[in-house]
């Protein structure tokens, strides 16, 4: 009977890393379109594998604090549904329910499967080979003005143009690009202090093949995140406690990396262009610049129009929604202001009210516990969590983001079955 747990625990995880391997190619790359539906390999998969619990009868155990989280999700789902009867746009509506069912779907998925801990360890390994490739592929964008998985003709004419080619890799485009090297970077952490070298190596060798392809998406959200979340887990390092002195030296210091990362931004992005493509071309982002700004008046209008209510599901991005001229860009580019706005008030300060107490509740179990893998585990959630605070501004639509569904539908479940083993509950 043993061996017959171990035998299917593994056939589990073998299924549940080439799902996660799928959702990072998402649904913009390898598709079959299907009456209007795009038909991906991790859309596939997806559906599968709900099928196989419904019919095994998979039995899923919740804890109080993860209910909590799910309880939330479903509760915003019904209400995106019910906002049908006010969106302006039904189209715009559509997409937004397909993503978010899709996405909740992935939660409960991978809480079905939470009875594994060492999901993690097949999880990092899927996520460090995605790294590299995104990172290689890359590289060869660059240099060839290639790409192979970028469909839409404009942004193809934008990253291809020759005196500032720019990575996508399968992610559309290249902020979501730059969010995922940011949360691979940090979830891969640890193993710059494993006591294999061979696992320290291979951490350095990452962090030098992504982090140019990081800065040249210039995504400044993500390196200041990605820089958060190093301190987060580098705190979590110090073996004692730090004084009031230190924590202000610490403090300042971080400041002032995050403050030259600001203010030399154009430097540092025009430098590494000059030197790989030897042009002088300076970039500009005055146009994005004026575009996001737009959309944050927009953003406002609509919240306070639809008298907190939000503007519907999928909406923020209706252009019946924009008045100020955002130059045809009507992505918001702003995770935490898109629940606001299409979910409204009492949904918008309810999402906060969860993200942050789970991250709380990290702190509380990081600080418990004494096994090092489950703690660098957690350490590794916290500072994820936390960079997101600042990198999720950065992707124009975090919710048809398949992958970081993955990521949050990995990090509850095994903060689940954590909190289950930790009380005893089976």
């Amino acid at each position: 009977m043993r061996n017959r747990i171990i035998e299917k625990s593994k056939f589990n995880m073998i299924v549940m890393s080439v799902f996660c391997f799928c959702a990072v190619w998402g649904s913009g790359a390898i598709y079959i379109a299907f009456t209007g539906f795009l038909l991906s390999p991790v859309r596939i998969m997806l559906i599968l594998l709900v099928a196989a619990g419904l019919i095994s009868g998979t039995k899923i155990v919740i804890s109080v604090e993860t209910k909590k989280v799910y309880l939330f999700w479903f509760l915003l789902l019904v209400y995106a549904g019910l906002s049908v009867f006010w969106v302006a746009d039904q189209e715009k509506w559509i997409n937004g329910m397909i993503y978010l069912i899709i996405g909740f779907l992935i939660m409960v998925l991978f809480l079905g499967f939470s009875g594994i801990l060492n999901i993690m360890r097949y999880y990092r390994v899927v996520t460090g080979i995605m790294l590299a490739v995104s990172s290689i592929w890359g590289w060869y964008e660059m240099q060839t003005g290639n790409y192979l998985f970028v469909i839409n003709a404009r942004f193809l004419k934008m990253y291809s143009f020759v005196e500032k080619r720019a990575p996508v890799f399968a992610f559309g485009n290249t902020n979501n690009l730059a969010l995922f090297i940011t949360f691979a970077l940090l979830l891969l952490f640890p193993m710059l202090f494993d006591e294999s070298k061979l696992k320290k190596l291979t951490y350095i060798g990452l962090a030098v093949l992504s982090f140019p392809i990081l800065l040249m998406t210039d995504s400044r959200a993500n390196v200041i995140g990605l820089i958060i979340g190093i301190a987060v887990h580098m705190g979590f390092k110090m073996k004692r406690r730090i004084t009031k002195a230190q924590t202000v030296l610490l403090f300042m210091a971080l400041s002032a990396v995050i403050l030259f990362f600001v203010l030399f931004w154009d430097n540092i992005s025009n430098s590494l262009y000059e030197f790989f493509y030897f042009t002088g071309q300076k970039s500009s982002e005055s146009i994005s610049n004026i575009s996001r700004t737009n959309s944050l008046k927009n953003a406002f209008l609509m919240i306070i129009n639809s008298l907190g209510f939000g503007v519907g599901c999928g909406n923020s991005s209706a252009a019946a929604n924009h008045v100020y001229n955002t130059l045809g860009v009507y992505d918001l580019h702003n995770w935490w202001l898109l629940i606001l706005t299409e979910y409204g008030a009492v949904f918008g300060i309810a999402y906060y009210a969860v993200y942050f107490s789970q991250v709380k509740k990290l702190f509380k179990f990081i600080r418990e516990e004494e096994n090092d893998d489950y703690k660098q585990t957690m350490i590794s959630f916290a500072a994820i969590d936390i960079a997101f605070v600042l990198c999720l501004l950065s992707p124009s639509s975090v919710v048809a983001i398949e992958w970081l569904w993955v990521y949050w539908g990995i990090r509850f479940s095994w903060i689940n079955r954590y909190s289950l083993c930790l009380y005893n509950v089976e």
